[in-house]
């Protein structure tokens, strides 16, 4: 199984930007849709509020993901030296320090680089599976259900 291919990445690239797309967009037209006139504005900043901290939590955590398990990764297949200490730190600093090291460590560090951002990938997958799990009973669709019935009997 290749790792490297950069035709499938860009193309699993391309359909997540999309797939991502269409469901802000559908999220957004149901808050919209089901948000009384004067509350649709609230509703509106509500949605990308949330889909802004999602966004910076996301990018925190998968950062400290990749981080973490580059320098664990890296530790384990260096060894304690000063020596690798100082090829760890170089490395997390600047990707331009792999034109210093020699061919063997460069490798072993671009492995430790891929294997990083697989772990990254899968924090990803895991929240993405907790998300598709906890959308399964409908809580959203009752709870707008809720607002609009209580709106309706209001406006009676």
């Amino acid at each position: 199984m290749a790792t490297n291919n950069t035709y499938g990445i860009a193309a699993g690239l391309v359909i997540v930007g999309i797939s991502n797309g269409i469901g802000v967009t559908a999220s957004l037209i149901g808050l919209i849709a089901n948000a009384t006139e004067e509350d649709q504005a609230v509703a509106t900043a509500c949605s990308y509020l949330f889909r802004s901290l999602g966004s910076v939590v996301g990018i925190s955590l998968t950062a400290t993901v990749v981080q973490q398990a580059l320098r664990n990764q890296l530790q384990e297949k260096l060894g304690n030296s000063d020596e690798a200490a100082t090829v760890v730190r170089n490395v997390r600093e600047s990707l331009d320090y792999l034109k210093t090291l020699d061919p063997a460590t460069r490798e072993l560090v671009r492995q430790c680089y891929g294997n990083a951002t697989t772990a990254g990938f899968g924090l990803l997958i895991a929240i993405a599976s907790l998300a598709a799990i906890s959308s399964e009973d409908d809580h959203y669709a009752t709870v707008f259900r809720v607002v609009v019935k209580r709106d309706d009997e209001v406006r009676r």
